[in-house]
């Protein structure tokens, strides 16, 4: 397989959840909350993989993440950032189709970012089907001064079955659906 050099990213998981009537929510639960996570498949400056990483989430972190994708909105050919099946855009031996863009972000209480998104049809099949039912963000990641990353950016955002993050469960994830009902529009 030959695949896309991305030195200093990282690869995070995060859990599904449906919406509270059960149909394709806009927004989706991107990132974990505050804290620190195992960085289980960084690769370092010098291509190798980083033993005992952690992936730090912290205000600094979040806002960063946040700010960069606000950059990017603010170009008015910018299509939003890219969902893919499996990070297939990734590996130059698969097809790189789009199953979702990415068109807004927020941030809840807890510290996590949440996208939403503007699904294709393929993707939003595959999402209703519950064929691809997790999310993974590949994020760029700071030089991790002691083994510590703190996230700067999110590439992409690949649709998969291969959670790394398991701290979201699905009860948060059905509350904040439900604020977001009574919140609609409201970004932070």
């Amino acid at each position: 397989m030959k695949t896309r050099n991305l030195l200093g990213s990282a690869f995070a998981t995060c859990s599904a959840h449906d919406g509270a009537d059960g149909a394709t929510p806009a927004w989706f639960q991107t990132t974990p909350p505050y804290g620190d996570y195992p960085g289980g498949n960084i690769t370092g400056k010098d291509g190798k993989p980083v033993e005992n990483a952690v992936v730090r989430f912290d205000a600094a972190s979040v806002k960063a993440v946040v700010d960069a994708f606000r950059a990017r909105m603010a170009a008015s050919d910018w299509p939003g950032v890219l969902v893919d099946r499996e990070h297939f855009s990734l590996d130059l031996d698969k097809p790189s189709d789009a199953m979702a863009w990415a068109i807004d972000i927020r941030v809840a209480d807890d510290g996590s970012i949440w996208t939403k998104w503007r699904f294709t049809p393929e993707g939003e099949r595959l999402w209703k089907d519950r064929v691809l039912v997790c999310r993974s963000p590949l994020l760029k990641l700071d030089d991790g001064p002691d083994g510590v990353y703190r996230p700067t950016a999110l590439q992409s955002i690949g649709m998969t079955n291969t959670p790394h993050f398991k701290e979201l469960s699905t009860l948060a994830a059905a509350k904040a659906a439900a604020e977001e009902t009574t919140n609609k529009g409201e970004t932070r």
